[in-house]
């Protein structure tokens, strides 16, 4: 099975409802993480990519659509920062 990858926007670190993309849009996968070691410590990190996973797994809990945590990535020269990418069915 083939996915379409698309990453989407995040409010301020926080996903908002309205930046989800409806369940009509076929989507397969959708993955969230954050990066730390700059201007986020892990313990930070660790905390947005709770608090968004569980604003997916609210938003999606009707569906069949796979939720990823991602583990916080070390990156300690670029500014942090938090992420959701979808993966489409074909």
């Amino acid at each position: 099975m083939e996915y379409d990858v698309q990453q989407l926007m995040i409010s301020k670190y926080v996903i908002s409802p309205k930046d989800l993309p409806k369940e009509r849009y076929n989507i397969a996968e959708i993955e969230t993480g954050c990066s730390y070691g700059n201007n986020f410590s892990y313990d930070v990190a660790s905390k947005l990519v709770a608090l968004n996973y569980i604003i997916l797994a609210k938003a999606y809990a009707s569906s069949d659509i796979k939720l990823n945590l991602q583990k916080p990535t070390y990156d300690e020269n670029g500014i942090n920062d938090c992420w959701v990418n979808t993966k489409s069915r074909e």
